[in-house]
């Protein structure tokens, strides 16, 4: 692996950890995911200014991925509502990667093989079991 692909993966990583972090000890888990939600706007504004713009095909899936997000963040802070923070996002994050790979085969047309099917099954199993207990 390229070095920089690595760290800039190290990166990811430790950023997801610290705003995990912090929207488990926030009081008020919106305010919270607000916040991480609106401090990605500078990089996003500089992104704007120095990488071009994609292409007009590309917007109906723009579209499609920010109210995806969207929905999923909203759900999110509903379950924060029910569940305790360390219960409700490991099921978030397991159950993610199922419906990335249910919508690919039921709308996108994507055939698997069956012993990729039961890796994803087994994975997404194991981390949503992580926030049963």
């Amino acid at each position: 692996m390229d070095t920089n692909i690595f760290f800039i993966i190290l990166l990811a990583t430790i950023m997801h950890a610290i705003w995990n972090a912090m929207v488990k000890h926030h009081p008020d888990k919106a305010v919270a995911v607000s916040a991480i939600v609106l401090g990605h706007l500078p990089l996003c504004i500089f992104c704007i200014i120095y990488f071009p713009l994609p292409g007009k095909e590309s917007i109906p899936f723009l579209i499609a991925s920010v109210l995806t997000h969207q929905g999923y963040q909203w759900y999110l802070l509903n379950s924060y509502k029910v569940g305790d923070y360390t219960n409700v996002y490991p099921i978030f994050r397991g159950f993610g990667p199922l419906l990335a790979t249910l919508i690919s085969i039921i709308f996108l047309g994507v055939v698997f093989k069956i012993a990729t099917l039961v890796s994803i099954l087994l994975i997404c199993s194991g981390i949503m079991f992580l926030g049963l207990f």
